[in-house]
């Protein structure tokens, strides 16, 4: 993907779109680009087809931008990952992504949020940091090399 001007019609201007099926081998190569082996095409297409998956994009064109997958299960919503194309880092994609999926899970009645991230991924951390989650804990040696996993929740409306 190339580096797309912030100008009119530019990536500022990107809206998250819902992901379905059709879309899974655009966003399997950015999350390919991101992390090797994270998604493959196939799997993105199961992941996507479940009734209790909330999944946004951003593109260019036919390019994936920036993604986000979630599901929702009973009153929480758990984020499963979310990726962002390595040229357009730190233009706020994910935090608009987040900020919308946020917005989805509280109208499906959500009352926290909750993920797992690499404890190395200062970046990432920080932006649920921003955007209102809290470390809870760990999952030692939670990724196939060893490294752990920090926990992180959000709690609805404040409570």
């Amino acid at each position: 993907m190339t580096r797309c001007p912030n100008g009119p019609g530019g990536l500022l201007h990107l809206q998250g779109e819902s992901l379905d099926p059709s879309h899974a081998d655009a966003v399997a190569a950015l999350f390919e680009g991101v992390r090797s082996g994270a998604w493959s095409g196939e799997a993105l297409r199961r992941e996507l087809a479940r009734s209790d998956g909330l999944a946004l994009w951003m593109r260019q064109g036919f390019e994936a931008a920036a993604a986000l997958l979630g599901r929702v299960v009973l009153d929480e919503f758990h984020i499963l990952d979310v990726a962002t194309a390595a040229v357009l880092r730190r233009q706020g994609l994910a935090r608009r992504l987040l900020r919308q999926a946020m917005s989805e899970a509280a109208r499906r009645g959500c009352q926290q949020a909750m993920l797992e991230l690499r404890f190395s991924n200062r970046p990432a951390r920080s932006l649920y940091e921003e955007a209102g989650f809290v470390v809870v804990g760990s999952r030692p040696r939670y990724y196939r090399d060893g490294e752990s996993a920090t926990l992180m929740t959000y709690r609805f409306g404040g409570a």
